[in-house]
C-alpha cells in the first residue's frame, strides 16, 4: 500500500477528493445514533404529519442543535418588490459548530424566500402591520430548517417549509380588458379569441358573454320592430350588478 492510500473497513481508497475524512464504520454509527437519538430527543410536540409523512418543526430543530452543539445566525436578508405590489424576503442562515476551544471548525449556510401573497393565501394577511415581520419570520425560519438539515446531512424538509408548499400561491389570470361600449354602440363581429369571446369592431375588445347575449338581444329587436327593444340602461346597469 502506497503513503497515498488508506485503508479503511478492509477497502482500499485512493487518496482523492472522494477520500473519506473519516473510519467509514465510525462514519455509519455515527448516523445511526444521530437517527436513533434524534427519536429519542424529539417529542410529538416536534413533529407534525404532513402529507403522510413526519416533518420535524421548529423546536424539534432547536433541540437538536442544542443536543449537538450546532448554533444558527441569520447572515444576510434582502427584501425585494414586485410590480404588483407584492414582495419577497429572501434570507440565509448559517449552522456552525465551534470547538471546546472556541473555534469554529464547520458551518454550513441556507436561503429560503417567502412571498407576502402566500401569507395572504395561508393566513388573509391582506393589509395586516405585522404581515411583513411575519413574511420575514417566515423565511427565518426556513432558512435555519435548511441549514440545520444540511448540517446534520439528513436531507430533510422542516415542517414550517412543507406547511408552505402545502398551500402554494395561486396563480393569478391575467386580466384582458373587455369591451367598454355602450350596448347601442357594441359591434359583434366573427372574430373570437382564445378563451371563445366575440370581439367588438367598434373598440376591437372582447365582449363579455352576459354583454354579448344583451347586445343580441338589442340588435335582434331593432331589426323586427315589432318586437320591444328592450332599455339599454336598464341592461347595463344589470351588467353592472
Amino acid at each position: 500500500m502506497s503513503k497515498n492510500e488508506i485503508q479503511s473497513n478492509d477497502v482500499v481508497v485512493a487518496d482523492t477528493i472522494f477520500t473519506p475524512v473519516m473510519d467509514v464504520k465510525v462514519a455509519t454509527q455515527g448516523f445511526k445514533d444521530f437517527q436513533r437519538l434524534k427519536m429519542e430527543l424529539l417529542s410529538e410536540s416536534d413533529i407534525v404529519k404532513i402529507m403522510g409523512k413526519d416533518h420535524v418543526k421548529k423546536s424539534g430543530w432547536n433541540k437538536l442543535g442544542l443536543f449537538f452543539g450546532a448554533s444558527t445566525r441569520t447572515v444576510s436578508s434582502k427584501k425585494t418588490y414586485n410590480p404588483d405590489g407584492s414582495y419577497e424576503w429572501e434570507v440565509t442562515v448559517e449552522a456552525y459548530k465551534k470547538n471546546k476551544d472556541g473555534v469554529e471548525i464547520y458551518n454550513v449556510q441556507r436561503s429560503a424566500l417567502v412571498s407576502s401573497l402566500e401569507k395572504e393565501q395561508s393566513e388573509g394577511q391582506k393589509n395586516s402591520p405585522r404581515k411583513s415581520h411575519d413574511v420575514f419570520a417566515s423565511a427565518e425560519t426556513r432558512a435555519e430548517g435548511r441549514a440545520l438539515a444540511a448540517f446534520f446531512g439528513t436531507g430533510e424538509v422542516s415542517a414550517e417549509e412543507m406547511a408552505g408548499e402545502s398551500n402554494p400561491i395561486p396563480q393569478q389570470k391575467p386580466t384582458v380588458p373587455e369591451c367598454p361600449c355602450s350596448i347601442a354602440d357594441t359591434v359583434i363581429t366573427d372574430n373570437i379569441n382564445t378563451v371563445g369571446l366575440h370581439q367588438c369592431g367598434n373598440c376591437l375588445k372582447p365582449i363579455n358573454k352576459v354583454r354579448f347575449e344583451h347586445v343580441k338581444k338589442f340588435k335582434d329587436a331593432q331589426s323586427n320592430p315589432m318586437e320591444d327593444i328592450p332599455n339599454v340602461e336598464d341592461q347595463q346597469e344589470k351588467e353592472a350588478d
